[in-house]
């Protein structure tokens, strides 16, 4: 019954009553009412005539009683009236959502492309099996259909359990069914009311793994999520798209950071449902829009040779007899920042993402023991710097006029600086001889950047080193456009004081060995191989970094072209003297082909002149951190690349042969040598 009806039953009764009152009152007026039992008045029952006080008491009763049922029928009426006239429209919006309920279609995510158009993450066609709520209550329906779609029953009751799809919406049972249980299913529909089937679209990884990290992965949206949409939605400065339970979206890379790109907009569908929330027909749809497809910087063949060329270091460190578990490699462009390749390993399937990843699968990726498959170490990992440090820290001491070009110091392979109970080993041990800052950066000589911190220590200015570093963007993010980038460390007095807390003032205090370990690029430096192919465009450029990015443009949905394009965005600009830098350049060159024969072998069928640095880093209790840092061509650099290996031993017979893979495919001249190493280079 709805509510003018029930009002309007009100407004009888009271009626009624009313008069019934009027009436008793009018004849109580003319005397006392008198019901007849059927038996004769008693002889001594004796008429009384009211007082003329009794007709006036009378009389007020009935005028009140006349008003207020005069009053009530007229607020009735009133409001009857207006809510014929007035409110009908919003009762009817009422009783139709009462009965009306709208279910989003899902819209096809953008495609993610790489620089020439080749799809790295596309859509395709799967059939998949929807069902009502209400089935999830027929435990013989639920069973039958397990069966046919060979899954267990409980899996199958859990998803129709699942309310993450609405109140109302179809619950998906499961993704990609095979033609024949489809065909089974259309074919006795009448055994699985509420259960239809759906062709929707899925994320599908033409290449498998290949810049998974970079690409990221897509899932349900969580309910922190859904809370950070739903303050976004109230917001006026940034409202974006209104989200729901079940909707899948970016979860990390690409995927996350241009979410609002690659989402689509959803299709409705309106239905009609009864008292009870079941679907009694359907109204009204409108058909999903597909979201923007958007073109990286990425090369998809650099990007594959990044991927097989640490795949290729990590063997080389294993071969070695080091534990080489993990690493990354990133690829510049030295003129626009944009990011070539971005490898990270272990890698991962995104694939086992599609539909909901499961529990087992989830607790793999997640575990220490596999690794941390998910990381993108790229951005996110950090680790102790070493001897890729060197070319800013010499550039610190040139600055600084603490050395000059022809400042030479005397390697014995010991070097006793600050007295011989504090001396420091080069990692050379018989030592090097008179070296100067040029031949320290070719032969990575240790005792030339100790007395590099010994002089920045005993100077005016104890944190040139650590204002040299930051300066060139170490300890800060670089901002480019993927999510959970890492900060690294530039350690400081005051951050030691701070950190260790619970040593004594003492050792808490900034010594001279920090300064003497920091020049070397050991000690408490953490840095991103991000950080350093950034660092080493710098080099490259005399000072001169772009902003690092991924995105390269959205495309037009429609007729071709681009809607928006990223911009070369100059990052830092640092003034240094070219002086300076021309002997940070030539020492460069000289550690690929003057420090080490077997090293200079690798380089020497390549048509272009390399410039580079190796890196070994300490890390107590576990391998060292082999690295690779350069840039190509030494003339003109056009390629920057870095690559680090997790305790994969060192940098020049490790790293450097992922760095020599990914060159090798760039200039189409594969590494012919066979050379190893015999030295350990810090």
């Amino acid at each position: 019954m709805n509510q003018v009806a029930l009002i309007v039953l009100i407004v009888a009764i009271i009626v009624v009553v009313c008069l019934g009152a009027l009436w008793i009152i009018y004849h109580a007026k003319k005397g006392p009412i008198k019901l007849s039992l059927g038996r004769p008045k008693p002889a001594t029952e004796t008429k009384h005539d009211a007082s003329s006080s009794t007709v006036k008491d009378f009389d007020g009763r009935l005028r009140g009683l006349g008003a207020v049922s005069g009053a009530i029928l007229a607020l009735l009426a009133g409001k009857l009236w207006f809510m014929q006239l007035l409110d009908s429209k919003d009762y009817e919006s009422a009783a139709r959502s009462n009965s009306t309920r709208i279910i989003k279609t899902p819209a096809p995510r953008g495609r993610i492309l790489d620089r020439n158009g080749v799809e790295l993450v596309t859509n395709r066609p799967s059939l998949c099996v929807v069902a009502t709520p209400e089935v999830a209550q027929d435990q013989n329906e639920v069973a039958h259909l397990a069966l046919v779609l060979g899954m267990p029953k409980e899996a199958v009751q859990r998803k129709l359990s699942d309310e993450s799809t609405g109140e109302v919406g179809y619950r998906l049972v499961a993704t990609n069914v095979d033609r024949q249980s489809v065909a089974y299913i259309q074919e006795h529909i009448d055994l699985f009311p509420g259960v239809s089937v759906q062709e929707r679209t899925e994320r599908a990884y033409p290449y498998g793994t290949m810049a998974a990290h970079v690409l990221g992965y897509t899932g349900s949206i969580t309910q922190e999520q859904l809370e950070k949409n739903k303050q976004d939605q109230e917001s006026d400065t940034q409202p974006g798209i209104a989200y729901q339970a079940g909707d899948t979206v970016g979860q990390a890379g690409i995927e996350y950071q241009y979410e609002s790109v690659l989402q689509g907009v959803p299709g409705e569908q309106e239905t009609y449902v009864d008292a009870e929330g079941n679907i009694v027909g359907y109204g009204t749809a409108t058909l999903p829009t597909a979201g923007s497809d958007v073109r990286l910087t990425l090369d998809a063949g650099i990007q594959h040779a990044a991927e097989e060329g640490l795949k290729s270091a990590i063997q080389a460190g294993k071969s070695k007899g080091y534990k080489a578990t993990a690493g990354a490699a990133c690829v510049l462009s030295a003129k626009t920042g944009e990011v070539l390749a971005m490898a990270s390993y272990p890698e991962f399937e995104p694939t086992l993402f599609i539909g909901g990843i499961s529990s087992d699968d989830w607790t793999s990726l997640s575990d220490e023991k596999s690794g941390y498959p998910l990381m993108n170490r790229a951005v996110s990992g950090t680790y102790v710097s070493a001897s890729t440090i060197k070319p800013l820290s010499t550039l610190t001491a040139l600055d600084n006029q603490l050395f000059s070009a022809d400042t030479t110091v005397d390697c014995v392979g010991f070097w006793t600086g600050f007295g011989t109970d504090y001396g420091q080993w080069c990692w050379k041990h018989s030592g090097h001889g008179w070296m100067n800052l040029r031949n320290g950066i070719v032969n990575s000589c240790n005792s030339v950047f100790y007395e590099v911190g010994k002089r920045v220590w005993e100077s005016d200015n104890k944190n040139a080193l650590q204002d040299k570093f930051s300066e060139w963007g170490l300890g800060k993010t670089t901002g480019i456009d993927l999510p959970a980038e890492a900060e690294g460390r530039v350690p400081t007095p005051e951050w030691k004081w701070n950190y260790f807390n619970y040593a004594s003032d003492e050792d808490r205090a900034w010594k001279g060995g920090d300064s003497t370990n920091l020049a070397i690029g050991q000690g408490d430096i953490l840095v991103t191989p991000l950080q350093m192919v950034l660092v080493y465009s710098g080099l490259a450029n005399n000072g001169v970094m772009y902003k690092p990015h991924v995105l390269k443009s959205v495309e037009a949905k429609e007729g071709g072209g681009t809607v928006m394009e990223s911009k070369v965005e100059e990052l830092y600009h640092i003034s240094e003297d070219q002086a300076y830098m021309d002997l940070v350049h030539s020492g460069l060159q000289g550690v690929i082909y003057e420090e080490e024969d077997a090293l200079a072998s690798h380089f020497k069928n390549l048509p272009v002149t390399v410039a580079g640095k190796t890196g070994t880093g300490e890390v107590n209790g576990k391998d060292p951190t082999s690295w690779f840092c350069c840039y190509a061509p030494a003339e003109d650099p056009q390629y920057v690349i870095s690559v680090v290996v997790e305790e994969g031993g060192y940098g020049e017979s490790v790293a450097m042969r992922g760095a020599r893979d990914i060159l090798g495919y760039i200039y189409n001249s594969p590494d012919t040598s066979n050379a190893v190493s015999t030295t350990q280079i810090l």
